[in-house]
């Protein structure tokens, strides 16, 4: 079984979102944990200075090196180790000859390392800095070692929270990105789901024909003239329906490209109307429906490619008559402005509220079985919408409050020469209200 590959592209771009997210909290959270740390160690390194101010007044620079005061050495590490905390202070010459050293619980200090280092964790941590004093063979090196466990605590608090931060982030990044990728993709999925029902539409549909060609043509290869002329009559008739199959999905593709390029024609929508619904009236009458044309005192001259408006005219008469319930179906035009509205309602219960949205979709059929005994694709309301955008109109279906659909058309009567208005989009309503 393939893999779904909607599916597979959803995954990948959440995880591609998860990722980028990962790194940017990663990095984030390294620039602030060095920028807390800098900010925390040097508020520490003042009262750090004070200490190694308050050690060297015990040093005297002198000759051939330096030396220190022990017992007034001895008393001020007391005094630092109360008030600030020093834990360990050593002094060396210049040579590195160590010349006093003063701990408590504390590793021996070396004078190679960092000039600031921060040793040990949680309460034990000291932070160490080292520091030169005097000009050459006089002067000499100190360390200082003080007690930073309020530092390092606040340091590793940090650390463990964006520890715990970035999975959060990352299963939050995940999600986001899964819901992010399905809305992004829905398009997508759609354009494959309708793919699929056009292969198997369009299989079944293109595949009965030319069986049906291809048996009559072997069976009558050989026969009698009568039979001859029976057997190519059935080729004829599949063959049209064949090709009626292909003028729709060829119109669709000019649609798409933008080619469909309407004619301006000045002609009557009454008497296009009056045509179409006389050519249409047997089909009615053979499914117990009526279709009545709302007179009127003035014919409706419209600026337009009436080969196309007749074809409009056409698939919504159609679509009526062949899903209305026996009865009535009433067509009207009026004029609305600089519009012209076309409006033919049935009856019977409606289209469902889950299909409505989807009504011009290609491919889309309310009654699956039912539209296959009536050989259609679902493309018809699909070209209506294309005719009607291609004249700068709009086109609804809606139900009524009382049952019933409504297919309403309204077109500019005139358009400009050379070109036609922005179409208007085109809207789906699922309720008329009636008065």
């Amino acid at each position: 079984m393939s893999a779904d590959p909607v599916r597979t592209a959803r995954w990948r771009l959440a995880l591609r979102f998860t990722l980028v997210v990962t790194v940017l909290f990663v990095t984030s959270g390294a620039v602030v944990y060095v920028y807390v740390r800098h900010m925390l160690l040097g508020a520490f390194d003042a009262a750090h200075d004070l200490a190694i101010h308050s050690v060297l007044e015990n040093v005297e620079p002198a000759s051939p090196k330096a030396r220190v005061a022990h017992a007034a050495f001895a008393t001020e590490f007391e005094e630092l180790n109360l008030t600030l905390g020093v834990v360990a202070v050593k002094v060396w010459s210049a040579d590195g000859e160590p010349l006093a050293e003063a701990a408590i619980d504390h590793a021996p200090l070396t004078a190679d390392g960092p000039p600031r280092e921060l040793r040990g964790a949680g309460n034990r941590a000291v932070v160490i800095r080292r520091q030169p004093f005097g000009v050459g063979p006089t002067g000499g090196s100190l360390a200082v070692s003080r007690r930073a466990g309020d530092v390092a605590l606040d340091l590793e608090s940090l650390q463990q929270g964006l520890m715990l931060i970035v999975p959060l982030a990352m299963l939050g990044a995940l999600g986001v990105g899964w819901v992010m990728a399905g809305q992004s993709l829905r398009p997508v999925k759609r354009a494959f789901e309708q793919q699929r029902a056009f292969m198997a539409d369009t299989s079944h549909e293109l595949r009965t024909p030319l069986s049906v060609i291809r048996a009559h043509a072997e069976v009558h290869l050989d026969g009698e003239p009568p039979k001859m002329r029976a057997a190519l009559s059935v080729v004829a008739r599949t063959a049209a329906q064949l090709s009626a199959v292909v003028d729709d999905l060829m119109f669709l593709a000019r649609a798409d490209a933008a080619a469909l390029s309407p004619r301006r024609i000045r002609f009557s929508l009454d008497e296009l109307v009056e045509e179409t619904v006389e050519a249409f009236e047997p089909e009615a009458k053979a499914k117990g429906s009526r279709l009545v044309l709302a007179p009127r005192s003035k014919d409706i001259e419209l600026e337009a490619d009436p080969a196309q408006l007749q074809r409009l005219v056409a698939i919504l008469v159609d679509n009526a008559v062949r899903h209305a319930a026996p009865g009535e179906i009433d067509i009207s035009m009026a004029h609305l402005g600089k519009q012209v509205e076309l409006r033919i309602e049935s009856g019977g219960p409606g289209i469902p509220p889950d299909l409505l949205p989807r009504v011009f979709d290609r491919f889309v059929r309310g009654d699956r079985a039912r539209a296959a005994e009536d050989g259609g694709l679902g493309l018809g309301l699909a070209i209506a919408k294309s005719i009607v955008s291609a004249h700068a109109g709009t086109i609804r279906l809606q139900n009524g409050a009382r049952g019933g659909v409504a297919a309403v058309v309204r077109i500019p009567q005139t358009t400009l020469p050379g070109r036609l208005p922005r179409p208007i989009a085109d809207s789906v309503t699922e309720t008329e209200d009636e008065d």
